[in-house]
């Protein structure tokens, strides 16, 4: 791992630390991805909950005291979040999301707090500078890895869908094959695409000090074509920032020749596997035609059935009396069949009325300026986490325990913790 010296938070991934830490990577792995190769989810968190008592217990017993007292505010809102989602379902007489904010709020800020003391405490024992974002960066390659050895070979496919039991492979149990949700992950078809489109961006900024990584570059979009087209947004965010924010034209451009000449020796020597990737191509075009028919006024789909269309129309769908403008009902529309919405926003909303709203956008807005403040508005990640936050929950239910919840959190927990003791060790000098 090697600092960018234009920005010490850009950091360069390494490729022996794939192997040097593939144990902590394998855990991470577990974290990040969960994947349903256990018979629930919650065993996983069960199993976090039981390692963070020993943790707290023997290890770090101040740890929760640190988290509050670093993160006061954000602490107070997470906690009214949960309290109310418990309130509003004591009323309703059943979980409705409650074990999603719960298990969100446990597993990206408490257990993400105790990863980040532990690799503190691991590099101060080791007098190593491990960095946990470049841990996380080889995970999200060893998930895309798994992705393009699960399309690619049939027999490995066959065997992983027939040992697990996951829903969404049922629809399409009659195609010769299907198209997506090639992966060894939970949440597939939404934020895991997104992670791996995240880590694609993030290496378009960072390949001018390595252009061997254009190799995990690539794998992390076969992973977006191959379960979700969300991803392609983290992607064009990073070079939204490149190019208007930061203006590192000389990355971009590093990026780009190298990419086009990966096309090229690509279609010149392997030619023969070129259809094998593109099978879904048609999928995947659709999402740069719905882009461009929204911002340029193309007409490329030539139909107004498109999922943005449908996300921005009949997907929006407004409580009916002020009392649940107000408190929400205490129903989730995702399973209304004949209300249903995919909009975080709106599921939110009817859910647990302007009262919960007020409470998710307060969280919002209090780290937002914290990333403001610690961070400044050109940083990176300010930047992106601003960006996804607001595209992933318009697009699904974000605040949940899933790959993007956990990653996207974790990570804003990481940033801050890491200037606060940074500053608490200059006050010290």
């Amino acid at each position: 791992m090697r600092n960018n010296s234009s920005n010490k938070d850009l950091i360069v991934p390494e490729f022996k630390e794939l192997i040097v830490y593939s144990p902590i990577i394998f855990l991470l792995y577990l974290y990040l991805f969960q994947p349903p190769i256990i018979i629930s989810k919650y065993y996983y968190i069960g199993f976090e909950f039981i390692f963070f008592l020993v943790y707290v217990i023997f290890i770090n017993k101040k740890l929760v005291s640190s988290f509050v007292n670093r993160f006061p505010k954000e602490s107070f809102l997470l906690l009214c979040i949960v309290f109310y989602s418990l309130i509003r379902e004591l009323f309703a007489n059943e979980i409705v999301y409650f074990d999603r904010f719960s298990s969100w709020a446990f597993q990206s800020f408490l257990f993400g707090f105790v990863i980040i003391d532990w690799l503190n405490q691991h590099n101060r024992n080791k007098n190593e500078k491990t960095n946990l974002f470049s841990l996380f960066y080889w995970t999200a390659f060893v998930a895309s890895l798994l992705s393009f050895f699960l399309f690619t070979s049939s027999t490995f496919d066959s065997y992983y869908t027939s040992s697990v039991v996951v829903e969404d492979f049922e629809a399409y149990a009659h195609y010769e094959k299907r198209h997506r949700l090639y992966g060894i992950a939970e949440n597939l078809s939404f934020t895991f695409s997104y992670v791996l489109g995240f880590f694609a961006g993030y290496t378009i900024l960072v390949i001018k000090n390595n252009y061997l990584l254009i190799i995990p570059f690539v794998l992390f979009l076969l992973g977006v074509i191959l379960n979700a087209r969300i991803g392609f947004f983290a992607v064009l965010i990073f070079l939204i920032y490149q190019l208007i924010i930061s203006k590192d034209y000389r990355s971009f451009s590093s990026f780009f020749m190298i990419f086009l000449l990966l096309i090229v020796s690509y279609l010149t020597f392997f030619d023969g596997y070129l259809t094998l990737f593109l099978t879904n191509k048609d999928w995947v075009v659709e999402f740069f035609y719905e882009i461009s028919d929204m911002l340029l006024g193309t007409n490329y789909l030539q139909t107004n059935e498109t999922t943005i269309a449908t996300l921005m129309g009949r997907f929006i769908i407004w409580p009916e009396t002020f009392s649940q403008w107000i408190f929400g009902s205490g129903k989730s529309l995702f399973f209304d069949s004949k209300t249903n919405t995919d909009v975080g926003y709106i599921l939110q909303l009817n859910y647990g009325g302007l009262i919960l709203i007020t409470l998710i956008f307060s969280l919002l807005v209090v780290m937002i300026y914290r990333l403001k403040f610690y961070l400044r508005l050109k940083h990176w990640f300010f930047f992106v986490f601003l960006c996804s936050v607001l595209i992933l929950n318009f697009k699904g239910f974000l605040f949940a325990a899933t790959p993007g919840g956990r990653l996207f959190f974790l990570l804003y927990i990481f940033f801050i913790n890491q200037r606060i003791v940074s500053k608490s060790e200059i006050d010290k000098r």
